[in-house]
């Protein structure tokens, strides 16, 4: 799916249908279903925090903050021919990090002297994505059984963008004062469209080893250009305004204005994989994806993945995979498929940062139903 030259190698069909497509991936880097049971059940805690409570709680937290993801892909139509696709597919990317401070001073009242707050951050974006594909065969005899090139070429229908452009302040105390200061800006969008443009290379070598390297996003900018707006959120707190009854009013001077049209730029992402068949029955697969900046729900770390796929028949592959870095980290997907001639079913759950659910700090699952003729 990830290199349009595919479409150019030999495959058992000449049409291929993508009935139906989800890949979901929800993340975080701190709290489990075992964490969420004990801080937010009674059943946990008794109906109240111990201070070892709330000391384990905080410890879950990163003094980066806490990083949460969440990524959807949905597939509307898919159709290949030949060597051409034409695909339909929804697109949702979000990621954001919210500071320990704020964790802290909710947990352990002011403490301290400061709780700085300027490293939030947060963008993520949706659009419809039509993409067409199209993929020619090369031949190098010499190298490679089969070489193909291919190119994706995709117009982006936009349909809402949020990120954060300053994020400033803290709750700073003294022993005569309280002063809290804190300033969020950002730009929203609720709507526009955009091109890009993938390129990759496939071949076969030995009939045995296949390899892939693509560009994704080579060329790619989505133009926002409806309900534009910068948004500011700012909240004061000074003790210095305390009224007789020691209360004190927050000064909230939030408001939004519409800006211009504004362009962002979707991050190129070097995609490298090579899959060798073992036996008739194994093949092993290797996957390294590099992203070129942080922006618009990317992370900016290598992943490298590696994986398998057994079939004791052909009609039940079953597939397992372990992922290192990205904005996952470590993760174990297991998956199998069905396919039964013309009908093909295919399932995959992953777990991130553990191998057991429980314990698991996120989860991907995806799943497709194809008709191959």
């Amino acid at each position: 799916g990830w290199n349009p030259a595919n479409l150019a190698l030999p495959r058992d069909s000449w049409l291929e249908i993508n009935v139906i497509g989800l890949n979901l991936n929800v993340s975080n880097s701190s709290l489990t279903i075992d964490n969420y049971k004990r801080f937010f059940t009674e059943a946990g805690h008794n109906g109240e925090w111990s201070d070892q409570d709330i000391d384990d709680l905080l410890e879950l937290v990163p003094e980066d903050g806490l990083d949460a993801n969440v990524d959807l892909f949905g597939n509307a139509l898919g159709i290949a021919v030949s060597n051409y696709a034409l695909t339909v597919q929804f697109v949702g990317l979000a990621h954001g990090v919210i500071p320990k401070a704020p964790f802290e001073l909710m947990l352990r009242g002011n403490t301290k002297e400061s709780f700085v707050f300027n490293d939030l951050d947060a963008d993520g974006f949706s659009s419809v994505k039509v993409t067409l594909s199209a993929a020619h065969p090369i031949k190098i005899k010499r190298y490679f059984d089969n070489f193909a090139v291919g190119a994706n070429v995709s117009y982006y229908r936009a349909i809402g963008y949020s990120d954060v452009t300053e994020a400033t302040g803290g709750f700073f105390t003294g022993l005569e004062y309280i002063h809290s200061d804190v300033l969020v800006s950002g730009r929203l969008a609720e709507g526009g469209s955009g091109f890009g443009l993938d390129v990759g290379a496939s071949g076969v070598i030995n009939k045995k080893l296949s390899v892939g390297m693509s560009f994704y996003n080579l060329l790619g900018s989505i133009d926002w250009d409806k309900g534009t707006k910068q948004y500011f959120a700012s909240f004061l707190v000074d003790s210095a305004e305390y009224k007789e009854d020691f209360t004190v009013d927050p000064v909230d001077t939030s408001y939004t204005e519409d800006i211009d049209a504004f362009s962002t730029r979707l991050p190129v992402v070097l995609h490298l994989a090579a899959a060798y068949e073992l036996k008739k029955y194994l093949t092993l697969a290797l996957d390294l994806e590099q992203a070129f900046s942080r922006s618009m729900g990317y992370s900016d770390q290598a992943k490298i993945s590696v994986g398998a796929e057994y079939r004791p028949t052909p009609i039940v592959p079953i597939r397992a995979g372990l992922t290192f870095g990205g904005k996952w980290g470590f993760a174990l997907g297991l998956g199998l498929g069905f396919h039964m001639k013309a009908l093909q079913f295919d399932f995959a759950y992953t777990m991130h940062r553990a191998a057991l659910p429980s314990v698991s700090k996120g989860m991907s699952f995806g799943m497709g139903i194809k008709i191959a003729i």
